[in-house]
């Protein structure tokens, strides 16, 4: 059977194999669950439609979809929500990346001089590390962990030789770790690169490096464009993080003990409310164990270890730090310039990266040299210091176990490995059952039909806000899986976007809703009641989600109880909310957003007949509304009016909202703080509004973009039927 044969039979089998299993499991845990899966099970609609998602009708009473680079709006494989279901092209994305990492970890160790064998045993314990089990559950780092490897392969051949297939290369996967839209891991990279590559540069490499870059902005190009857009409207730009924000997630000084101890202070799925990974009612920090097995002691300081990758290793982990290390804490709080990217804990990607090419590298080495001696010496007596800490600390009886446990494991490894080269294998066999072990564990991964909602939400379509009362959940077994479960059923913000709930009052997770959106969440959740009523019923919400019963409120009856993992989920119909689109009666100019606040929460307002807006007071002679409809991307509607007139369309407020009516752009403003107003002719008028001015300009840009990763895609299949080939001559 020839060769060619046989590699496309295993890789046809692969992927059947794999695309059943993606149908019946979910990457359920953290931000996927709240974020990344509703968002991609929305978009899938509008790809299969063949428009690109602008805006996302679903979440924060209507914000911006594609500007927002937490999407992956204009990411690739986004051609996989075409071909399968939402569910199967999600958990696809995450394996398909797992693939490219390993390959790309063993091609990259294979460069720097490993042998085929260690280069396979890296590879294979990048993808078990405590690293990539976390980045599982976040559905834009899962694609740093295959990419960054894969950028350090192309910038080592870079060096080597320059062409135009290199720099291609390079520029294409540099553009896809641009489309991620996460800052600090484009940083990491952009460092990592640096760092390895820097004592090697000459002129002509220097040359190709920018263009590289260049090529990389090309494809990141209709990410940049959508998000300018958008990006001086955002919380973001308005409210700069604190220096408590940007640095909240730090690599803790014990997690380095976690290196090659294991996960003895908790990992993903540990999340309870009693648990000790975290405190009830907080999420998980990203990282739970930046764990890569004992071997990584002797690796990182045996003499012929790559020292820019000792650096790097090194630089990634100093930074890591973030909160911990004085340094990094005193250039934070001294420029605010630093303070727009948050999280140093994702430093750690890198540093995983640089670590296990020096573990591939180290297993050739023949004997164990002093240096190497020394660091497994220093590795134990930092394990008695500690044990020490621990025991002194307190900690619930799980971390003094696993601490224990992870020690001794440590300890034995570290016994059979300065026993000389047969030691070694089986130290390097135990390091590796260390980690699959914790691998298997802390797999954030569930069955699919849990998440399925099967107790009947409001009718899919109508707006809701659920109300978060800070109470805790009552579940069936104190660890994640039940307790996502049970917040699926319970239609948490905003997971029942996929069932079709439309959301208000829920929070931006990464700062990306409007900022006048963000004031009007915040005024919800501090009103009374009676208040918080008129919030809702002005923003055109029919319904109140809660664990707990409210009291008796005019306008507010409870219309079910449903009883989910022994918690209430109750369903309150607010009656009196305004319809989707209205005319206004009556407007109010105000000076600024204090006075709207003002205006909007004396008792004499009423949201049915006025509206108020810190813009030039618009006209309100008398309209009627004929009908309107809202498709997957737009909103059409019939409107008489007596004279221009004003009607409120309930949908944020940004300026790159489109109104059209008789071919010609109607202008908007800004009602009720954050909702949005058209302005129509006298007459009937058929109004389309479309989110995004610069549409032409994106499209145009993602042709570009894919164009581009297409030629790449071209170049690597030449070159990899050149490879095969090669040996046949």
């Amino acid at each position: 059977m020839p060769k060619t044969f046989r590699l496309l039979l295993v890789a046809l089998v692969s992927s059947v194999f794999i695309i059943l299993v993606s149908s019946q499991i979910f990457f359920f845990y953290r931000d996927n669950f709240s974020t990344h899966f509703p968002i991609k099970l929305i978009s899938a609609s509008l790809f299969r439609a063949g428009e690109i998602p602008y805006w996302n009708f679903f979440a924060g009473g209507g914000q911006p979809l594609a500007g927002n680079p937490n999407t992956l709006t204009f990411y690739p494989d986004n051609l996989l929500y075409l071909l399968f279901p939402a569910l199967t092209a999600f958990n696809l994305h995450f394996l398909i990346h797992l693939t490219i990492a390993f390959f790309a970890m063993r091609s990259l160790a294979i460069a720097i001089g490993a042998s085929r064998r260690a280069a396979t045993i890296g590879a294979t314990f990048y993808l078990i590390s405590g690293i990539t089990v976390s980045a599982l559950a976040f559905y834009n780092l899962i694609i740093t962990i295959a990419w960054i490897p894969a950028a350090l392969l192309c910038a080592e051949r870079l060096v080597l030789g320059v062409s135009w297939t290199r720099v291609l290369f390079l520029g294409s996967v540099l553009g896809l770790i641009g489309l991620s839209g996460e800052p600090v891991t484009v940083i990491a990279t952009a460092l990592s690169l640096v760092l390895v590559t820097a004592r090697r540069l000459s002129l002509r490499t220097l040359a190709a490096s920018a263009a590289a870059v260049v090529v990389a902005l090309v494809i990141a190009s209709p990410l940049v464009i959508a998000y300018s857009e958008i990006a001086s409207e955002t919380e973001r730009a308005h409210q700069p993080f604190s220096v408590a924000t940007v640095l909240s997630a730090s690599v803790r000084p014990l997690q380095v003990l976690e290196l090659y101890l294991g996960p003895f202070r908790g990992m993903v799925m540990d999340y309870s409310p009693s648990g000790y990974a975290t405190r009830a009612g907080e999420w998980p920090r990203f990282l739970h164990t930046i764990f890569l097995g004992p071997l990584i002691v002797p690796a990182l300081l045996f003499r012929n270890a790559p020292r820019r990758y000792q650096v790097m290793f090194a630089s990634m982990l100093f930074i890591s730090l973030g909160e911990h290390n004085p340094v990094i804490r005193l250039l934070v709080e001294s420029s605010e310039s630093l303070r727009v990217v948050r999280y140093p804990e994702k430093f750690a990607i890198p540093l995983c990266v640089a670590g296990v090419l020096l573990i591939s590298r180290w297993i050739d080495e023949p004997t164990l040299d002093d240096r190497a001696r020394s660091a497994i010496l220093g590795a134990v007596v930092l394990i008695l210091v500690g044990g020490f800490a621990v025991t002194t600390m307190q900690y619930p009886a799980p971390v003094l176990q696993r601490f224990v446990i992870g020690s001794l494991l440590a300890l034995l490894c570290f016994a059979l490995i300065l026993r000389g080269p047969t030691g070694k294998l089986f130290g390097v066999l135990l390091s590796g059952g260390h980690l699959f072990f914790w691998a298997c564990l802390g797999i954030p991964v569930d069955q699919s039909d849990p998440y399925k909602t099967a107790i009947t939400p409001p009718p899919p379509g109508a707006r809701v806000y659920r109300w978060l009362q800070g109470q805790p959940l009552n579940l069936p077994a104190p660890n994640a899986t039940s307790r996502y479960r049970v917040t699926a059923g319970l239609l948490d913000p905003v997971f029942g976007a996929t069932s079709g709930l439309r959301y208000i009052g829920d929070r931006s997770p990464e700062g990306m809703y409007s900022v006048l959106t963000r004031i009007v969440q915040e005024r919800i959740e501090t009103a009374s009641l009676p208040l918080k009523l008129r919030y809702l019923r002005m923003l055109s919400c029919s319904h109140i989600i809660t664990t707990e019963a409210l009291p008796d409120s005019t306008g507010l009856r409870l219309e079910r109880i449903d009883e989910i993992g022994g918690n209430r989920r109750h369903t309150y119909l607010i009656e009196g909310a305004l319809p989707y689109v209205s005319p206004v009666r009556r407007a109010s100019g105000v000076r600024s957003i204090q006075d709207a606040v003002r205006v909007i929460e004396n008792p004499s307002f009423d949201e049915h007949e006025a509206a108020v807006t810190p813009a030039r007071r618009p006209p309100t002679a008398p309209a009627r509304i004929v009908s309107f409809r809202r498709t997957l991307d737009s909103v059409h509607v019939q409107v008489v009016a007596d004279a221009p007139s004003t009607i409120l369309v309930n949908e944020s407020y940004f300026s790159g909202w489109e109104a059209t009516a008789r071919n010609r752009i109607l202008p908007i403003v800004p009602l009720n703080i954050d909702r949005l107003g058209v302005i129509v002719p006298e007459g009937r008028s058929d109004v389309t509004l479309r989110f995004g001015r610069k549409r032409q300009a994106v499209g145009v840009a993602f042709s570009l973009s894919l164009l581009t990763l297409m030629a790449s895609f071209g170049v690597a299949l030449r070159a990899s039927r050149n490879a095969m080939a090669a040996p046949a001559r």
